[in-house]
């Protein structure tokens, strides 16, 4: 599980009987409603992305919604 604040992705993880939240990198496949803040169109043999840090947004579209999924580096 990922959670997103602005550009940063957290992920939790249990220490004894507490649950803290520690920065990661959001994996291969992950869905967000939006790209990160800061992060720039691109586009890579015709295919448009959004990319931020090295990781690289899809727009993908669910039916009627609008959603962005992580891929690997094209």
């Amino acid at each position: 599980m990922y959670y997103q604040y602005g550009a940063t992705f957290y992920t939790p993880v249990v220490v004894g009987p507490d649950t803290t939240y520690v920065v990661a990198r959001p994996p291969v496949g992950a869905v967000f409603d939006a790209p990160p803040p800061g992060s720039a169109p691109v586009s890579v043999e015709g295919v448009s992305y959004y990319a931020l840090d090295g990781v690289y947004f899809l727009p993908i579209n669910l039916g009627t919604v609008s959603k962005y999924v992580i891929v690997a580096r094209p």
